[in-house]
């Protein structure tokens, strides 16, 4: 999704579409609200601390799709067809550095770099041991990559979709998915669109196949307040995090994160589930559309949140930590 269209940089592909490591600058958040600086529990979650990130490379932004293992390592896909890794480094419990940056250009099956407006807005991710699953959203498809040997030469691989797929809005479609870690539907791949609704206005969603051999079939998403969903990622116990933002102009923009019950997954389900947080402008977030689970040095889960900025100077590259509580 593009905010702030108006004020959009002109600015192009890099000419060169080379693997690259980068220098990453990162500037600590302290605080998640303006408002209450010294307040960090925000109900269930904890707030670790954030990072605003910024590169003097041209590909660097834009980033979308996101997932960070327990030892730190950080994958993720930007809107321009370009992985992203490094390694977060903390400073106690707060992410203070992205160290060992790279990128990578996303190929395509015949080992070129995806490229042009339907094949290179890559927006959701999802790792599963040695595979890769990614959204592209106006293509409106799934593909899956090995990274057996890394992601500077891993192809992509399409994933047959449902007849569902064609239908979805041209920037509004695929941009948030996750292999289901247990329960009836373990091994499946949900998918989630932005904002394509179906005729209950809600958002509509698929069950594929994953790692399974099952047949794609149709469930959603519960719409509520005009929130388009941006991401989603499973915690540790099964339950579905949902992140959602909307944007109200000039200055309406909100983030917000749902927790949906595993057991709730299901064909024709209609899933929702209990606010974790609702935060505004007002507080420290940007175009939030990455979200990432995984398990902090004391056991407990962590959700990791990043904004694409659209490759646009008003808008930052922000990373913020939470931990939810058991």
């Amino acid at each position: 999704m593009r905010l702030l269209l108006g004020l959009l940089c002109a600015a192009g592909f890099a000419a060169a579409a080379q693997a690259e490591d980068i220098d990453v600058t990162a500037r600590p958040i302290m605080f998640f609200s303006r408002a209450e600086p010294s307040r960090t529990v925000f109900g269930p979650l904890t707030f670790r601390g954030g990072l605003v990130l910024t590169s003097e490379n041209p590909n660097f932004g834009g980033i979308s799709g996101l997932r960070i293992a327990d030892d730190g390592r950080l994958t993720a896909v930007t809107d321009r067809a370009f992985w992203l890794t490094g390694k977060l480094a903390y400073e106690g419990t707060a992410p203070g550095a992205l160290a060992d940056a790279a990128m990578f250009p996303v190929l395509g099956a015949s080992g070129k770099r995806l490229s042009g407006t339907m094949l290179s807005d890559t927006e959701g991710l999802e790792l599963d041991g040695t595979t890769a699953w990614v959204g592209i959203e106006r293509k409106h498809q799934v593909v899956r990559f090995d990274l057996s040997k890394g992601v500077a030469t891993a192809r992509a691989a399409a994933v047959s979709g449902p007849k569902g797929f064609r239908g979805l809005p041209f920037n509004e479609g695929i941009e948030a998915l996750g292999i289901v870690p247990g329960g009836a539907e373990q091994g499946t791949l949900l998918v989630v669109s932005e904002a394509g609704l179906d005729d209950a206005g809600n958002h509509r969603a698929w069950l594929l196949p994953g790692n399974t051999k099952k047949k794609p079939r149709a469930l959603s998403v519960k719409r509520r307040d005009e929130y388009a969903i941006t991401d989603l990622a499973f915690l540790s116990g099964g339950d579905l995090v949902v992140l959602e933002r909307r944007y109200r102009p000039p200055f309406g923009l909100h983030m917000r994160m749902r927790r949906i019950t595993q057991a709730s997954i299901a064909e024709g389900a209609v899933l929702d589930g209990e606010v974790l947080i609702e935060a505004s402008i007002a507080d420290e977030i940007d175009n939030m559309e990455g979200l990432s689970v995984h398990r902090g040095t004391d056991g407990g889960d962590v959700l990791t949140l990043i904004s694409d900025n659209n490759f646009n100077g008003f808008q930052r590259n922000v990373l913020l930590q939470f931990r939810i509580a058991d």
